[in-house]
């Protein structure tokens, strides 16, 4: 079965907690800050400013406001750490239906290769991972969209 996988802040808490570790979220006030990295490509990618970014793994932040059109990786992992509140769509593997979660500050999504999602960012901040799946697999050209049209055709599950 082909879900996201979520990890919430207390449950993550908690598991620190018994491992004898403190979990903190740690977020700078000056933003710019983030963004002073020169090593890499400057591109604007779907609204998502790369901190770094290689052939086969990229971090980025998102601030308030960003949207998705509904996407998904044929190759790779996408990870979304969220420092706020946030609405996450993704189509549901089993029955075609689009799932929708709030996730807060804290709060951690993984999709995998194959998996369409959307994630919207209400306030706060976002962290997006992107991870290749596998030896010589490129995140260049591994995005697939569906178009607003199709993704208006999609009914939501119960």
């Amino acid at each position: 079965m082909l879900q996201p996988y979520v990890a919430r802040l207390n449950d993550l808490v908690s598991y620190g907690e018994r491992a004898g570790r403190r979990f903190r979220i740690v977020a700078g006030r000056k933003l710019e800050e983030e963004y002073e990295w020169r090593g890499g490509d400057w591109r604007i990618i779907d609204g998502l400013k790369p901190i770094l970014l290689s052939s086969d793994f990229e971090l980025g932040v998102a601030l308030p406001g960003h949207g998705q059109d509904m996407h998904m990786h044929r190759y790779s992992y996408e990870v979304y750490i969220f420092l706020g509140d946030s609405q996450v769509e993704y189509i549901d593997a089993d029955n075609g239906c689009v799932r929708m979660n709030k996730l807060g500050r804290g709060d951690l999504i993984i999709f995998p290769p194959g998996l369409f999602h959307k994630v919207t960012l209400m306030n706060g901040l976002m962290y997006a991972v992107l991870i290749a799946a596998g030896q010589g697999k490129s995140l260049g050209k591994d995005k697939v969209m569906l178009s607003e049209e199709q993704y208006r055709g999609l009914r939501h599950c119960a």
